[in-house]
């Protein structure tokens, strides 16, 4: 199957992809176990690809070919459509929903055209924020909720316009770049109704500590 999605593997990358199709049982299992903190194994494992990734290229600059193949990036994807396709079924609300079928969008768009290899890897550090949203929703500690804002704002409000600049600048240009941006630009919109969203929650917080 992986053989005529991207023709260029080898079978020892073959096999090592395989692998990672045991991650849906895996979740499927801890799922049933705690639904409320087994989506941070997903979140753990994206991350610390990306970071390794980062680090040991010295990928600290978003100036190169973001459709550049990456071997890592290729694990996360992987991965990253069997995480989604679970939540879209899982998940009850519609506004995740959305952002689930963007994502797996992204996703299929990506194995189409084999393309936004690179820009997975600096995707997924994304998820560095979700990981203190689903502790801070269990944990009332304001270190936790301080480290959700910050890492929401770093790694969404700033990265992801910054990644959509990046890939229509630096990226080489061919006919379905549109349909590559797309998803991203979609995301994008998503977390500016989120933003939204977040302040009107502070602004109604700060109006009831007022009037008590």
């Amino acid at each position: 199957m992986l053989n005529i999605i991207y023709p260029y593997y080898n079978i020892y990358d073959n096999i090592n992809l395989n692998k990672f199709l045991y991650f849906t049982p895996i979740y499927i299992l801890l799922l049933k176990l705690n639904e409320k903190y087994s989506p941070i194994l997903f979140y753990t494992i994206v991350t610390t690809l990306s970071l390794h990734e980062i680090i040991n290229n010295k990928m600290y600059i978003i100036n190169t070919n973001l459709n550049e193949y990456n071997y890592f990036a290729d694990i996360i994807r992987l991965i990253a459509s069997q995480y989604f396709f679970i939540e879209l079924i899982n998940d009850k609300n519609i506004v995740y929903k959305i952002h689930h079928s963007i994502v797996i969008i992204g996703i299929s768009t990506s194995y189409i055209f084999n393309k936004g290899y690179t820009c997975i890897i600096y995707l997924s550090l994304t998820e560095i924020s979700t990981i203190f949203l689903v502790l801070k929703e269990k944990n009332k500690n304001i270190l936790i909720r301080n480290l959700f804002y910050i890492n929401f704002f770093i790694f969404r409000i700033m990265l992801l316009p910054y990644l959509f600049y990046n890939y229509y600048y630096y990226t080489e240009p061919y006919n379905s770049r549109r349909l590559i941006l797309t998803p991203l630009f979609l995301f994008i919109l998503l977390h500016v109704y989120w933003i939204f969203m977040l302040f009107k929650k502070i602004f109604l917080a700060r109006k009831l500590i007022k009037e008590i």
